[in-house]
């Protein structure tokens, strides 16, 4: 006994009026059978229950964010290649040339029936072609007229040739003064100007120098005011003059009026 108490150690008194040293904490002893690898390896805490699924989180993150990523440059790059070829097509200058301009067609002989007439519009003898034609032969021209729009009401070489536009009744024992239209045929002396006229100029009508009035009517001139105005052609003839006379200053009215003065033609 006195041999084993002497090869323990002496333990260290405490300290005097102090309390004893806290006690050491022990290494767990391996029991029969366990080593110390064992025990050490139990020591270890296990990771917390979310830890082992962080790894696959990131992983699915980092994939979202590269297809994000790569659809976000494909998308980019077809909009900037479409963009420089729509800039390079606006860019390019145009390699077509403008087909030169036809040639101008040649100019028409000039004729009584080419001449323009009083409102300025040429006349020809395409539309005049199936009008009706008077002749006159106490004055010795013809005339035409386009009888589905004009209505003559029983001409005689002594009254001349006055139309209506129609439909139109002609009267019974007498004449409308309101014509659209009157072509008579006046004596030395028997022509009269009632009125002043606002314009006048030289004409050519079958092919004689003639003389063209234009007249302006107001409210002094009773029913006629109603037309506006009218135009008078003096075609000198011997023995007196030949008055063409147009009731209204419409553009349609003058067109019509110039056609009819391009048919008029001495017989004789």
């Amino acid at each position: 006994m006195a041999a084993e108490d002497a090869q323990q150690p002496a333990q260290n008194p405490p300290p005097a009026g102090g309390s004893p040293p806290p006690a050491q904490p022990t290494a767990p002893q391996p029991e029969a059978g366990e080593t110390t690898e064992h025990l050490v390896q139990n020591t270890e805490e296990p990771p917390p229950p979310g830890l082992l699924k962080q790894p696959n989180l990131k992983k699915w993150l980092i994939i979202g964010a590269a297809v994000i990523l790569a659809a976000f440059l494909v998308v980019t790059g077809i909009q900037a290649y479409l963009s420089s070829q729509s800039q390079k097509q606006v860019e390019a200058p145009s390699t077509m040339e403008e087909p030169p301009a036809p040639p101008a067609p040649p100019a028409l002989p000039t004729s009584p029936d080419t001449e323009a007439g009083a409102s300025g519009v040429p006349n020809g003898t395409a539309e005049t072609a199936n009008w009706k034609t008077y002749t006159n032969k106490l004055w010795d021209y013809s005339i035409k007229y386009p009888s589905d729009q004009l209505v003559a009401c029983s001409p005689t070489d002594e009254e001349g040739l006055i139309l209506w536009v129609s439909p139109f009744v002609c009267p019974v024992g007498g004449h409308d003064i309101l014509y659209e239209i009157a072509v008579t045929g006046r004596k030395e002396g028997e022509y009269k100007q009632y009125k002043n006229p606002v314009s006048t100029k030289e004409v050519i009508v079958g092919g004689v120098n003639s003389t063209q009035n234009d007249y302006k009517y107001d409210n002094m001139d009773g029913p006629l005011e109603a037309f506006g105005g009218s135009t008078e052609i003096l075609v000198p003839v011997d023995g007196g003059i030949i008055q063409i006379t147009l009731l209204g200053n419409t553009t349609e009215k003058k067109n019509r009026f110039d056609q009819i003065l391009s048919t008029f033609e001495f017989t004789q």
